[in-house]
């Protein structure tokens, strides 16, 4: 990855249009005046307007604009887009979006740290973020590398990365231990995050329907020489199945939403259906199917000895997820398994419920003494 050369305090960026783009002033003038009669004709298209005109304009001309060009510009944008209030961070010499909200000014507030799953985002936790941003929490969630509206470069991606980002990211923008609450595979790397960095770092772990073989450890069998080089025929592959799966975004979610269905809103599939369009998104899908043999979660329980959570949807249609989180309570007792009446993702499916479980364990653990102890 490239290192960083922008200027900022502790990777927090705050664009100036002149520092991102030689000429800002030409930049609008073309939006206005050239393109958008033909933005408005691609609208149909480009998924019903899913990238704004906007968007385009700052985020360059797509194939012919470097992967780096493309991040910066759309950085700007969303930056300077009084609708949002999405925020950057440089990480590594990569352009990371986040959210923040809540009490972020009250010392006392405990820190909720949101990690998304595989192929969704920091917006996959917009009903989290909004439901509990009047409780005295410090809220928080990023867009993992390669994901989102985060940069995508051409690197290796492994769990290694984005446990390493995840640490970072409460190092230098959060700057406290925090609860770290992991989706699917966000669940997986959050628990790799806590087993490896509590009570420094994080003061507790919140499952949901988390990733992660509960069987005995694999040997890597000497694989790791053979990640070292990128097979770009798999890349290829990767491009052709990201251009299949973009016309079946909101049938998948609606599978993995039992419950409600309902629940699966047109901005989260235009969201994800945009962030698949990203240069450089086939490199994390070709990554996947060269990962490092990975800790299985007994190993993670193994190296961890603070407060578990686990929110299930006991509906998911991917795995028996009911069976997986009793035998997480058993591995670990310390764990409290709570299971609800939704699918893969219970956050978005009935966020009313989690986020008030959530809360009230999070109040539940602060008021232990070890909780104190560990913050101090």
């Amino acid at each position: 990855m490239e290192k960083a050369d922008d200027k900022n305090t502790n990777g927090l960026l705050s664009f100036s249009a002149r520092e991102l783009i030689s000429d800002p002033d030409a930049c609008l003038k073309t939006m206005t005046r050239e393109n958008k009669d033909l933005f408005r004709m691609l609208r149909r298209p480009l998924n019903y307007g899913c990238v704004s005109i906007a968007q385009l304009s700052f985020a360059g001309a797509g194939e012919k604009a470097r992967a780096k060009d493309w991040h910066r510009r759309m950085a700007l944008g969303d930056t300077l887009n009084s609708k949002t209030d999405w925020k950057y961070w440089l990480w590594r010499g990569c352009f990371v979006r986040f959210r923040s909200m809540g009490a972020l000014s009250s010392p006392d507030a405990p820190a909720i740290l949101f990690v998304h799953g595989f192929g969704a985002s920091s917006q996959h936790f917009v009903k989290n973020l909004v439901g509990l941003r009047t409780a005295n929490l410090k809220l928080f969630a990023l867009d993992l590398i390669g994901f989102g509206r985060s940069e995508k470069p051409a690197t290796h991606y492994t769990q290694h990365l984005w446990e390493a980002q995840i640490a970072d990211f409460v190092r230098e923008v959060v700057r406290e231990p925090v609860y770290v609450v992991g989706n699917s595979i966000g669940g997986y790397m959050s628990m790799s995050f806590v087993a490896d960095h509590y009570p420094s770092l994080c003061k507790g772990a919140v499952l949901v329907n988390s990733a992660g073989s509960l069987g005995e450890s694999a040997p890597d069998e000497g694989r790791t020489q053979e990640r070292l080089s990128r097979n770009e025929v798999v890349v290829n592959i990767s491009k052709g199945a990201i251009f299949l799966l973009q016309s079946q975004i909101r049938s998948i979610l609606v599978k993995l939403y039992p419950t409600r269905p309902d629940a699966v809103t047109n901005d989260l599939v235009r969201d994800i259906y945009r962030d698949s369009t990203d240069p450089g998104a086939a490199y994390v899908l070709e990554s996947g199917s060269r990962l490092p043999s990975r800790r299985t979660l007994i190993d993670l329980f193994k190296g961890y000895t603070g407060p578990l959570l686990v929110l299930t949807g006991s509906k998911d249609p991917l795995n028996d997820a009911s069976a997986r989180a009793r035998n997480i309570g058993v591995v670990y007792p310390k764990a409290e398994v709570s299971l609800l009446d939704a699918g893969h993702c219970p956050h978005d499916e009935v966020p009313e419920i989690f986020n008030e479980k959530l809360s009230s364990w999070v109040e539940t653990v602060e008021r232990t003494p070890s909780s104190k102890s560990v913050a101090t």
